[in-house]
């Protein structure tokens, strides 16, 4: 079996069939990386995921949705607000609207122009990441 078809065997069909392998390649290496450079707290949560893939289906996982604005006004102002989630008995959180959008018409910040980057308007990606950090501590999913 190639490297393309242990990938998925519609995903790359279509390249050229000489590009097949070496994307496939490619891709494998980004994925690696990127999963050695993984945090072992996040790691250890992707096992346990894994391990019980319904693990959002349970019924003690009580879903909140929220715009981030509306909600908080930025994510640090969500953070502050872990304790009121909690009071709530939320398990997980769904946030609305937060990669930074595209210019002009962005379909209520929908339109995404940067996936790797957070709204300016809502913080930056240090302050994502230290949002997901203390909701896992709180026990909630982000």
């Amino acid at each position: 079996m190639t490297l393309h078809q242990r990938i998925d065997g519609d995903a790359l069909t279509g390249l050229e069939p000489d590009l097949r392998e070496a994307v496939a390649a490619r891709l494998l290496a980004v994925v690696a990386r990127g999963a050695a450079r993984r945090p072992a707290d996040l790691r250890a949560l992707d096992a346990a995921r894994l391990a019980a893939p319904d693990w959002f289906q349970r019924p003690r996982m009580i879903s909140y949705m929220a715009y981030v604005d509306r909600f908080a006004g930025d994510l640090a102002g969500v953070t502050d607000k872990i304790g009121y989630l909690k009071e709530l008995g939320v398990t997980y959180l769904h946030l609305l609207a937060v990669l930074k959008p595209r210019p002009g018409d962005s379909d209520g910040g929908y339109a995404i122009a940067d996936y790797r980057q957070v709204n300016p308007a809502l913080g930056g990606m240090a302050d994502l990441e230290a949002l997901a950090r203390a909701l896992r501590e709180a026990g909630i999913s982000l």
